[in-house]
């Protein structure tokens, strides 16, 4: 996903994707009180994700297909690093579709999918590597904890169930796998756990719809990110 010195391909500008004219772009928002409306993230908190994920450097070789080979030099394209990764907590916070965003930023829609998958796979693998810092002790979330919380002197983590609704599979054993009979819908199943303070400091991985809360709960990962 990330540049290999041992490759060298470079990828020419598809001007066709990018001729049309921009609604909406990081610099024509970051100045509008209503910055945070549109994704969320105040304009420091964004600048800080967009250096936490490797900034210019590591958006500008990201492979926008998993068929193609890991671009080693910069692609050049009208859409900055912070457009792409403004357009995925575009995508996340507002949940516009692909012809919408392909339209604001004056591009083809599949083109913006394109760009949403790519940074979605940075935004992951980046969080990923950082699961067991953000996983705090109980220890460590006693200063400035909230005092509707002090009581609670060992809670490190408050663990609750989120589903995200799916298509029905065309196959028949996924529509079984995927059904919720809780949720009445085929959905996918993840625990999420955060902490005294309110922030989310725990995700696991998704688990197919008539998987029980209990069983995500007590997976492999829950358990590593514990020791």
């Amino acid at each position: 996903m990330f540049c290999d010195a041992s490759t060298q391909t470079v990828k020419e500008v598809d001007t066709k994707r990018t001729q049309k004219t921009k609604v909406i772009s990081y610099e024509m928002c970051k100045s509008d009180e209503r910055f945070r409306f549109f994704n969320g993230l105040s304009v420091d908190d964004f600048e800080s994700l967009f250096s936490l994920i490797g900034g210019d450097d590591s958006i500008r070789c990201l492979k926008l297909k998993y068929s193609d080979n890991t671009p080693t030099k910069t692609i050049q394209s009208t859409l900055t690093s912070r457009d792409r990764l403004f357009m995925l907590l575009l995508r996340l916070r507002r949940g516009y579709p692909g012809e919408e965003l392909g339209f604001l930023f004056g591009i083809d829609p599949s083109y913006a999918y394109r760009i949403c998958y790519a940074m979605t796979q940075l935004v992951y693998l980046t969080f990923k590597s950082m699961q067991k810092i953000l996983f705090v002790s109980a220890a460590h979330q006693r200063k400035g904890q909230p005092k509707v919380m002090q009581p609670f002197k060992n809670l490190r983590v408050i663990l609750d169930g989120m589903s995200i609704f799916l298509q029905t599979p065309s196959n028949f054993q996924q529509q079984g796998n995927t059904y919720s009979s809780y949720k009445k819908y085929n959905v996918l199943l993840a625990a999420i756990g955060i902490s005294s303070h309110g922030a989310t400091i725990f995700c696991s991985d998704a688990y197919e719809g008539n998987t029980s809360d209990k069983e995500s709960w007590q997976g492999e990962y829950f358990k590593d990110i514990e020791r």
